[in-house]
């Protein structure tokens, strides 16, 4: 009896290990962003597409004390997107002016984007009935297009 509680701990903490893993990318994404950005740490994690070939692999890194901050990478190492949190004040004036209009008291979440082709647009996250939607705005704040999220 006494074996049979020793095994079966054994056997519970492995698994428990075992769903601990930390996913890594390959080495050229993960020298990518090393190179794009050196001394900082990132959590990855993995987005998969319609095909096989349509995998990004996303890196969580913090950009300073205050600022969180993604890169977007795909399967070659090609950077993608910089996406980082930014205050509500920080979007351009009618674009404050839409969101209070639109979606007073429900902006969950606003980031600045750039894209590879240093394109910058800003993605709002925001509540309407219930529903969640991540609204794009361009640089000048003008929209751009709207997606329900599900």
């Amino acid at each position: 009896m006494k074996n049979l509680f020793v095994i079966t701990s054994l056997l519970w903490c492995s698994f428990l290990l075992a769903q601990q893993s930390i996913l890594q990318p390959p080495e050229n994404i993960k020298l990518a962003f090393e190179k794009q950005y050196p001394k900082k740490k990132p959590i990855w994690s993995l987005e998969l597409g319609n095909n096989d070939n349509d995998i990004k692999f996303i890196a969580s890194f913090i950009q300073s004390p205050n600022v969180k901050a993604v890169a977007v990478y795909d399967n070659k190492g090609a950077f993608k997107a910089y996406k980082a949190q930014i205050l509500m004040t920080k979007l351009p004036k009618n674009t404050i002016k839409y969101l209070a209009k639109e979606y007073p008291k429900s902006v969950k979440q606003t980031l600045s984007v750039v894209d590879d082709k240093n394109v910058e647009t800003y993605e709002v996250v925001a509540i309407k009935d219930k529903k969640y939607y991540k609204i794009i705005f361009d640089k000048s704040g003008d929209l751009k297009n709207r997606i329900q999220i599900e």
